[in-house]
């Protein structure tokens, strides 16, 4: 009988999570991802949501915004 393989490690999925997350600052609006204090007001920052640095323009960018907006391909 073979043991019970090990439960995957929390810290690991937490920065996964972290790293592909969309955060804006209250104070001043910068959004950042994966950053969770803004380092202009050195304040905790609102999650937005999942999403990732524009490929174009290297602005934060939430996957709801680029498939609410009409402009990204999915593939079937």
């Amino acid at each position: 009988m073979t043991p019970p393989s090990p439960a995957p490690d929390s810290q690991l999925a937490t920065t996964d999570r972290r790293a592909h997350t969309v955060y804006e600052c209250s104070s001043c609006g910068e959004r950042f991802v994966g950053v969770r204090r803004c380092p202009e007001c050195n304040l905790f920052m609102h999650a937005l949501g999942v999403g990732g640095a524009c490929i174009h323009c290297d602005e934060p960018m939430l996957v709801a915004e680029l498939l609410d907006g009409g402009s990204a391909t999915l593939l079937r």
